[in-house]
């Protein structure tokens, strides 16, 4: 069942070729391995199956890489039930829905003050001016690092999205962030603050709470899968606008469908694009046996354009759809950062669309991430067109 044909195309045409590509292979070859022996996996109803049997279809990397179990352990992404229950359990009583509704007033004050900031460059780029610095001050400010560091923190985001290199005096990234970051879990176990950190120190489930190395792998997740969610997710907004002028106009025309924009942006262009998981015993999926401790990459950019569960998944149109997508994963590793990422998408859209009467994508901007998991762009140069403007062009 190998096959040397399992070659995504890049996203150099913005993801024209990968559109196709994972059409082809969603309706020929739904599930088939590659020269490597990694399962790909492309159709809506196998790729919900793999986000909810997560006794047959591992987040574990432990049981193929040995190596990797101490360094995810109480990483809630990387593990499964029912050590995932009791994590998301503690982790659940201080990442509250109040948590994240009570960062609404910060979010728009950054939000106005970074795109006041942009409009004011001769040289705007809505990735580095708003999309990126957005959720270093969010997550920041959740977590309770302060101000002053910033600047440290934004360094860690940069460093872990190229990779993890290692810094010029031979430490590890890791090393560096986590003795920051224990530092500051050991002055909130002391000294409790209004902030995330605290909260997570002194969570209590039954007389249990989170160890150390659990908090600070929970904070590690946040900077890294948080940060570039939401960075992409803002990213990928103005580029579907641009490309969907139609769309774009009814948006304009009615600011109350931004949140019903933001998912089917992240459906039609998911953040993370595919994830990984592990076999743990010989199943069928699709009418093909994959044999146990196989590696699985589940497609969701193939599954939210199945047309066996969306009508017209090709199209893109922000008003409501009935038809739920898969970027935000499922089951019980569905994205417990999902909240504050629609929450920071609906501030920067809302203010946005009042502040600009269009945001043109300038020439010659390249589609396309480092990592080959990731739908998005690194830079995203921008004509910011106020209302005024075209009132006087009128």
């Amino acid at each position: 069942m190998t096959s040397p044909q399992v070659r995504p195309p890049s996203l150099e045409d913005g993801g024209t070729a990968l559109f196709a590509w994972v059409d082809e292979m969603r309706e020929n070859t739904p599930v088939i391995a590659d020269e490597n022996d990694t399962w790909h996996v492309f159709r809506h109803a196998d790729v919900r199956r793999i986000f909810t049997d997560h006794q047959t279809f591992s987040s574990d990397p432990g049981l193929l890489l040995p190596d990797t179990a101490e360094a995810v352990r109480g990483n809630m992404a990387a593990v499964d039930p029912p050590v995932h229950h009791r994590l998301r359990k503690l982790v659940s009583k201080a990442f509250t829905p109040k948590v994240v509704a009570d960062l609404e007033p910060r979010i728009v004050t950054a939000t106005d003050t970074l795109i006041t900031a942009m409009a004011d460059r001769d040289d705007p780029d809505l990735i580095r001016d708003l999309a990126y610095a957005l959720p270093v001050v969010v997550i920041g400010d959740l977590i309770g690092i302060p101000p002053e560091d910033r600047t440290l923190y934004r360094g860690w985001a940069d460093a872990l999205l190229a990779g993890g290199a290692p810094r010029d005096d031979g430490t590890s990234l890791t090393e560096v962030m986590e003795d920051y970051l224990a530092d500051l879990l050991s002055q909130r176990r002391r000294h409790p603050e209004d902030d995330l950190f605290s909260g997570l120190a002194h969570a209590e489930v039954d007389g249990e709470r989170l160890a150390d190395h659990e908090v600070l792998n929970f904070a590690s997740l946040l900077l890294a899968a948080g940060h570039i969610t939401t960075t992409m997710m803002l990213g990928n907004t103005v580029l579907a606008l641009h490309d969907h002028p139609d769309a774009a106009a009814v948006v304009r025309r009615d600011h109350t469908l931004v949140p019903s924009l933001l998912e089917e942006v992240t459906r039609h262009r998911p953040p993370i694009m595919r994830l990984l998981r592990i076999t743990t015993t010989d199943t069928d999926l699709g009418g093909v046996t994959i044999p146990a401790r196989s590696m699985v990459t589940p497609w969701v950019l193939g599954a939210n354009r199945d047309p066996r569960h969306f009508t017209d998944p090709a199209g893109f149109d922000p008003r409501p759809r009935k038809e739920t997508h898969l970027a935000f994963g499922g089951g019980v590793h569905f994205c417990l950062g999902a909240p504050l990422a629609r929450l920071e998408g609906r501030i920067v859209f809302e203010q946005l669309l009042d502040r600009f009467a269009d945001i043109r994508v300038r020439d010659g901007v390249q589609v396309g991430y480092p990592s080959p998991m990731i739908f998005g762009v690194r830079e995203l140069p921008v004509e910011l067109v106020p209302h005024r403007a075209v009132a006087r062009s009128a």
